[in-house]
């Protein structure tokens, strides 16, 4: 608590601070919350709880990180359909990824992570780069393979095809 000016005259500061492993979204609904309740006992008294908000920076950073992870999905979405010149097998891409990210988030909620930190993210972004890769190599493996004519007396299956061609880029990946 310390003497401040605020709007041009003397004013009150009261500062309230977290713990380190505290959610800071979550302090700031807890203490705008108590101050609502503290207005009827203090009549006459302005309280401004948006001078420094920290919940502010935060939550323009999630309405950022939601708007470019739209624009990246779009971008991945066209980057694929023009890499394949084929929709279903950018779906199947692009279903691959959503899944991968989905159980991800999963496997973090399962684990007690309480929010999506700096580390976490960027954690994130690596293995989606390696699921990308994984998934564009792999379909186009698959495709190529099943384009490829079948010689005489080859009565492989498509179903085992397919797994011969996953099976084909596994390996090199595993021992990456």
């Amino acid at each position: 608590i310390g003497d401040a000016i605020i709007n041009d005259g003397p004013g009150l500061l009261l500062i309230v601070e977290k713990q380190p492993d505290a959610n800071t979204l979550e302090v700031t609904r807890r203490v705008e919350a108590a101050l609502k309740e503290l207005e009827p006992g203090l009549t006459g008294v302005e309280m401004d709880p948006t001078i420094f908000r920290p919940a502010n920076y935060i939550e323009l950073a999630l309405g950022n990180l939601a708007r470019t992870l739209t624009i990246a999905g779009i971008l991945v979405a066209l980057s694929l359909l023009f890499f394949f010149f084929n929709w279903r097998m950018a779906l199947v891409s692009l279903v691959t990824i959503g899944v991968s990210l989905v159980m991800a988030a999963y496997v973090l909620y399962l684990r007690g992570v309480p929010t999506l930190n700096i580390m976490v993210l960027a954690g994130l972004v690596l293995a989606l780069v390696v699921i990308i890769d994984d998934a564009v190599i792999d379909i186009d493996n698959i495709a190529r393979r099943l384009r490829q004519p079948r010689g005489a007396g080859d009565n492989k299956s498509s179903f085992a095809i397919v797994l011969d061609a996953v099976l084909d880029t596994r390996g090199t990946a595993f021992f990456a």
